[in-house]
This record gives structure tokens, C-alpha cells and sequence, in this order.
């Protein structure tokens, strides 16, 4: 707001306050290429908006992001998209952002997340023996694939009653229990990861009875 005076030659004076609105840049979305991801890996992003006046709101107006990541609260001019994909691919998608002028600016933007460079497997080589009637825990762990959300399961074969496996886990699981009887169990554990993949590896435990010591 600004204020005038003018005064003449006979000493007339008169003021007058003016309003002086300066208006923004037009608001823009600025067209950057936004950062490959790779799935199972920690990802962030950021996306700035040039122009317009604060605070401004951001959306997104159509498309998805990939599985496990989000569009961050913000009333900057900047947002972040973050988290940990768990898909792979090319994602299209359109962000609106609104500042406080209610101008709206949107872009089309791109989002690529590579695929794990290591296949899924499961790194544990044997399982120990079980004792009848004592407590039993084995890890398992795996590794590759999504590296994130890992199911659990026997493929074929079967554990020795009262002995199970856990049926998520990631990187690792367990088989755990209390074991029922004796003998030699094979079996073929399976692991799959958010992206379907599956592998498997074969087993052998063995549950015998606790050793017995004579005094002599």
C-alpha cells in the first residue's frame, strides 16, 4: 500500500493511497526427469513447481506410482515421492499442483524402477536336528528378487509333527516348534517375493531322542 501527496503552487495539498498488487510468475511444474528407482530399494524423488504464490497444494491428478511409494504431504513448492517400490516397469502419471492464488499447473511425468540385478534364492544350506520333545528354531534366510515381502512354505515333503515354518519373513524365517516324533524328514522349502518370483531348496532334519548319560 503506498501513500501520495501533491501540493501546488498556492499550498493545496490532497493525498491519495494506492494499492500496488505485484502479480506472480505464472505457475509451472518443472520438467525434470525424475529419478530411476530399483524395486526393494529405499527410492526418493523430488518435484518442483516454478512460480505462483504460497503455500501451494499438490495432488495426483491421474495414473499411479509404482506399488510402495507415496506422494509426501507438502505446502512448498517442492514434493517428494518416496518409499520402497515393490514392482518393476515404466509408471505414467500426472501431478496438479494448486497455489494459494488457485492458479493449477499439471505435468505428465514418468517413473522407471528397474528390477533386483540378483535372482531370488535361499542362501541356508541345512537345518539342525531336533530333539523329541524340546524346543526346535532354524532360521532361514533368503535373499534377491523384490527384497521385500517374502512368503514362506514346504513345497513338497513334510517337517516333523509339532515343527513348522513361519509363513513370512524377509530375509529371513523360521521353523519352529516343539517336535512329536523321531526320524529323518525331507523336504523342499519355497520362498516368493512380491513380484511372484519363487525358489527352493531341499532339506533333510532330523528329530531324535535326547542322549541319555549313565552314571556309573
Amino acid at each position: 500500500m503506498l501513500t501520495f501527496e501533491v501540493v501546488d503552487g498556492l499550498r493545496n495539498e490532497d493525498t491519495a493511497t494506492l494499492t500496488l498488487f505485484i502479480e506472480p510468475d505464472a505457475l509451472a511444474i518443472v520438467n525434470t526427469p525424475l529419478v530411476v528407482g530399483t524395486a526393494g530399494q529405499p527410492y526418493s524423488t523430488t518435484v518442483r513447481a516454478t512460480g505462483g504464490a504460497g503455500p501451494w497444494t499438490w495432488r495426483l491428478l491421474n495414473g499411479a506410482l509404482p506399488s510402495g511409494l507415496t506422494l509426501g504431504a507438502s505446502s512448498s513448492n517442492e514434493v517428494v515421492v518416496s518409499g520402497t517400490p515393490t514392482v518393476f516397469g515404466t509408471f505414467d502419471f500426472t501431478l496438479e499442483v494448486t497455489d494459494s492464488l488457485n492458479a493449477q499447473a499439471s505435468l505428465p511425468l514418468t517413473l522407471t524402477v528397474n528390477g533386483t540385478a540378483l535372482p531370488l534364492a535361499i542362501h541356508t544350506m541345512d537345518v539342525p536336528d531336533a530333539v523329541l520333545g524340546e524346543g526346535y528354531l532354524a532360521s532361514l534366510g533368503a535373499s534377491g528378487g523384490s527384497s521385500v515381502g517374502y512368503g514362506w512354505s514346504i513345497a513338497t515333503g513334510r517337517l516333523p509333527t509339532g515343527v513348522q515354518v513361519s509363513p513370512t519373513g524377509t530375509p529371513n524365517t523360521f521353523l519352529f516348534g516343539i517336535p512329536e516324533e523321531t526320524g529323518e524328514f525331507s523336504f523342499t522349502v519355497r520362498v516368493q517375493d512380491s513380484f511372484g518370483g519363487a525358489a527352493f531348496r531341499d532339506f533333510t532334519l532330523t528329530s531324535t531322542l535326547a542322549s541319555t548319560s549313565t552314571v556309573p
